[in-house]
Parts: structure tokens; sequence; C-alpha cells
């Protein structure tokens, strides 16, 4: 479950849209393909109840998400590839 908080743990809306929904759900599956190889697979959605526009914001982020995402594995596996 994700939520934004303030400093004192209280939910506040996401600071970077009024119209981003309250609260989301992450499932992450992980499934071994080979020895050293792993495949990772993220299911990020909305949970709880939503407005049409908070649903809207939602979808229309979804490619900056997968940006995001895919650039934190990209910089793990660099700093992976570096410890060899």
């Amino acid at each position: 479950m994700q939520n934004f908080s303030d400093k004192n743990g209280n939910f506040i809306k996401a600071p970077f849209s009024e119209t981003y929904p309250d609260c989301l759900m992450l499932t992450a599956d992980f499934l071994q393909e080979a020895e050293n190889k792993v495949k990772m697979t993220f299911k990020w959605e909305i949970f709880g109840e939503s407005t049409e526009i908070e649903r809207k914001t939602f979808n229309e982020m979804k490619p900056y998400m997968v940006k995001g995402w895919n650039e934190s594995f990209e910089k793990i596996e660099t700093l992976l590839n570096t410890k060899k």
C-alpha cells in the first residue's frame, strides 16, 4: 500500500497532483527463470475508492512510473556490475 504523508505521518494528497489517487497497491512478483536470472513483474493499481479524474490522472502517469522503475533497475544493474 502506498500513501503520501507529511513529516508527522498524516496522510496527504500527492504533492505533485491534487488529482492523483489517495491510495495505491503495488504487487511485485518474482519468477526465477534460471540459476542467476529472476524476472520481476510489478503491478501498480488504485486501491479503494477513486474518482474518475483520479483514475484518469493515474492512467496518464503510468508511462512515467514505468520510466522511473526502469531507470531505478538500470542503476541497480550498473552498481551490481561494478562490484564484480
